[in-house]
Parts: structure tokens; C-alpha cells; sequence
């Protein structure tokens, strides 16, 4: 017995390979082309073919490049549509000009221009890949592709490699609920950036010190706090303070600038009540529309009627929270214990009770729930109703509200913040028994973690 064999084959005396496709192999990522028996996709610099298909477009247009920041391309607009795909491109620089270049070349001529970009071990693509699935959506009000976490953080990571090192290990906190043994890791370089930036300031080397990187990496490192629980907010928020006082308005045009200034913002008004009740007294009489950008900034790239409504929701709670924390450090709600005439002057916007306050703040999120768009913003908004709470029915409300977002983000300042409204409402409670009177907006550093 033979193997059946094809009519054109036993013509030509040739073993059948059968029927179906046949697979071949090449010892490269192509077979030909400039790639032709690479094993990864980048070319010798050294490689000149090509370089001399110089062109310039007569009538340029310009789009931002996703590349680098402050690339630009040009595109022959003479072009037909159907010949896009091998359009001559000049890239720009600031003032300087640089040859139109052929569409094939273009990878080439960056490379001499630019470093080339490192090819990520596993596990760094790994923890980037939860940072930008997981981390980044949580610390915007609204997730969209223009999140900076994603967007700025990232690309920077892939140059800097403090910041990389401060985007891997607030990813490996945030992993470390599923995964545990990342944690050990991660706490260890959480430190060794921490005492990284504790050098540079011991050593006055103040043009390191009030770098993009170092303002970078404070604030994921309190994105860290956030995730973990942990107390080091208080000298990394000095910290970041004092960073964004000194550098003043310097580089204020750039999206990078931008960004940060919004991130630091969002930081100082939910974090600073926890340095101190004259701490939050001062940030949060500001007004909230001194803070608010990061929230409003969301609708600069996506401005629809249902993104504009959130926005206005979220900046009310917000505002309102603002109001109880003031009107209680203040001693609006308390004439027994009011605050020394040093304190800044101060017109409320809410109602004069707590309990109609409160009752207000409730009507504004009743219907935001933990997998609302947004929501995740509300943490320290619910935290602020649940302290200001005295009745099971109002505690009830915002706690729920706060174990919802727990089980969305994962965050574990939240469970800590949970286990300490206790302390909170004894001490409201002793307060109005006639003991000692303290006010739970003193009682808020004690809690020693950023609950937002």
C-alpha cells in the first residue's frame, strides 16, 4: 500500500506533501525588507539607505506626533488620498527643520534623533499594563484616553527610571491584594525612593530636587499611600508642597506642567485637613474652585452633556463636603468650642443645622453609585458626611457608600478610614455629653492615612 498522491506530483516524481497549507519558517521577524533576518524591530543607525529621498511638501499640514512631545508631521496635501501611505514627512522640532523623509525611512531617522526606546522586561510590561488597566483609571475623575497617568506617567517611565521605578511599585501595591509576595518588593523600592528623594533635598542639589521627574514620583509615590494604607503621606505631601512653592510658575505652559499642577491640587485639598485642622482650614477656605481644575479638566477632550453633568455633580458633593469640614473645624456648628479670631473669615453656603446639612450632601449622591463614572472622586466626600454623622441612619449611608468604592478600587485607605470613625463619633459624642470638646476635625491627623 502507497499514500495517495496527487495527479502533479507523481508527474513530476515529487513526494506528496498532501493537501492544506504549507507553513515555512523564516529565521527573522520578515523575510524581506529592511527587517529581513531581524530579530526585533529596530534598525543599525548605521543603515544610510534612503536618506538622501529628501522632499519638501508645498503645502504642509500639522498633527501632533504620539511619539515625542513637541514632534510634528507634515503632509504633502498635493497627494492623492490613495497615495497616504507613501507620503514624504518632514518632522520639526521647536524652530529647527529637518528633512522630508520617505514613510519607510521615518523609524531610521528618528533613531538618530532620539534615544531609542528599551524594549520592556515581562514583568515591567506586566505591572505597566495593570498600572494603566487598574491604577489610572482610579486616580481621574473621569478615565478616558487623554488620562495623564496613562498618557504622561507612562511614556515618561519609559525614559526615567526613577519614575518607572515609582509606576511599577504603585502597581505592585495595587497587585499585592491578589498577589501577596509582591508586596515585600514593592515596599522596598517605595522606600528606596522615598530615601532617593530625602537625599537629594539633604544635599541641597536643588535643580534635581524641583525636577518633573522628582514632582512625578511624589505623586505616584502618594498614590502608593493611597493604595496601601499607608502613613508616609505627611512628609511626602510637605514635600510636594514645598516643591510646587519653589518651582512657582516655571514651565506653567506644558501639558506635563498642567497635569501635575492638577494632580497636586487634588492632593492638597482632599490631603491637607490630615496634616491638621489649621492646615485644612487654610487650604480648603481657598474655595473649591481654586482646586477643582482636575475635575473640570476632564472636559476639555470630551465635553458631552453626560460628562458635563457628572463634572457638575461631582464639584457640588464636593463643595458641600468642603462646607461641613469647614463649618465643624470653624465651630459654626458648635458655639460652645468656637475657633481663636485668628482663624480666616468664612460665609457658609449650606444649611445652618448639621442635620439638614448632611441631608443635603445625601440628596446630591443618593443616586451615584460605586460603579457610577466618577464615583470613585466621592471617597473623601463620604468620609467627611460619615464624620460628621451622628444618627445609624446618616452613619449607615455614607459608610455603605465608602465599602462600595473599597470593593471597586481596592484602595485600602478606605478600610482604614472606616476603622477609625469610631474614634471620630466617640469623640463627637463626649462632646456634646459636656466632656472634654474635640472637635472630629482635630481628631483627623490621628488617623495617619490620606483618606481619598
Amino acid at each position: 500500500m502507497t499514500e495517495p498522491r496527487c495527479l502533479k506530483c507523481a508527474k513530476k516524481g515529487l513526494v506528496c506533501s498532501g493537501m492544506g497549507i504549507r507553513y515555512r519558517f523564516s529565521p527573522g521577524i520578515a523575510s524581506r525588507g529592511k527587517f529581513r533576518n531581524r530579530q526585533i524591530p529596530v534598525l543599525d543607525v548605521s543603515d544610510k539607505e534612503g536618506l538622501d529621498k529628501l522632499k519638501r511638501s508645498s503645502t504642509p499640514r500639522k498633527s501632533a506626533s504620539p511619539i515625542i512631545p513637541g514632534y510634528t508631521e507634515e503632509l504633502d496635501r498635493s497627494l492623492p488620498v490613495a497615495d497616504a501611505e507613501s507620503s514624504l514627512i518632514c518632522a520639526t522640532w521647536g524652530d529647527t527643520a529637518y528633512p522630508v523623509l520617505d514613510k519607510d525611512d521615518r523609524t531610521e531617522y528618528l533613531q538618530q534623533i532620539v534615544p531609542e526606546i528599551q524594549i520592556l522586561d515581562g514583568k515591567t510590561q506586566m505591572l505597566f499594563s495593570h498600572f494603566s488597566a487598574f491604577v489610572a483609571p482610579a486616580m481621574v475623575p473621569l478615565d478616558s484616553e487623554f488620562n495623564g497617568y496613562r498618557r504622561i506617567f507612562l511614556p515618561l517611565a519609559h525614559q526615567d527610571p526613577e519614575i518607572k521605578r515609582a509606576v511599577c511599585l504603585v502597581a505592585a501595591l495595587h497587585l499585592s491584594s491578589k498577589v501577596p509576595e509582591l508586596r515585600e518588593a514593592a515596599n522596598a523600592a517605595r522606600l528606596a525612593s522615598i530615601f532617593s528623594l530625602k537625599r537629594l533635598v539633604d544635599e541641597h542639589d536643588w535643580g534635581d530636587v524641583l525636577s518633573v521627574s522628582n514632582w512625578a514620583v511624589i505623586i505616584l509615590l502618594l498614590a502608593g499611600e493611597m493604595i496601601r494604607g499607608g502613613s508616609d503621606f505627611t512628609y511626602l505631601l510637605k514635600m510636594l508642597m514645598s516643591l510646587v512653592n519653589a518651582r512657582g510658575s516655571y514651565d506653567e505652559e506644558s501639558e506635563v506642567h498642567s497635569f501635575l499642577m492638577q494632580q497636586t491640587k487634588m492632593i492638597e485639598l482632599f490631603g491637607r485637613p490630615f496634616l491638621g485642622e489649621s492646615e485644612g482650614i487654610q487650604a480648603l477656605s481657598k474655595g473649591v474652585s481654586f482646586y477643582c481644575d482636575f475635575v473640570s479638566h476632564t472636559l476639555r477632550y470630551n465635553p458631552n452633556v453626560s460628562r458635563q453633568l457628572t463634572v457638575s455633580l461631582l464639584i457640588a458633593a464636593i463643595s458641600h463636603a468642603t462646607d461641613i469640614y469647614l463649618r465643624r473645624a470653624l465651630g459654626l456648628l458648635d458655639s460652645s468650642n468656637p475657633v481663636d479670631d485668628g482663624a480666616p473669615h468664612y460665609t457658609s453656603t449650606t444649611p445652618a443645622s448639621p442635620s439638614s446639612s448632611l441631608q443635603h450632601l445625601k440628596d446630591l449622591v443618593s443616586e451615584i453609585h460605586a460603579d457610577t463614572p466618577g464615583s470613585h472622586t466621592l471617597v473623601w466626600v463620604y468620609f467627611m458626611g460619615a464624620a460628621e454623622s451622628s444618627t445609624d441612619e446618616d452613619r449607615d449611608f455614607f459608610t455603605s457608600k465608602l465599602q462600595g468604592l473599597y470593593g471597586s478600587i481596592g484602595f485600602e485607605n478606605i478600610i482604614i478610614g472606616l476603622a477609625n470613625l469610631k474614634a471620630l463619633w466617640d469623640s463627637g459624642e463626649r462632646q456634646g455629653n459636656g466632656a472634654e470638646a474635640t472637635r472630629w476635625t482635630e481628631r483627623l491627623p490621628q488617623i495617619e492615612s490620606l483618606v481619598m
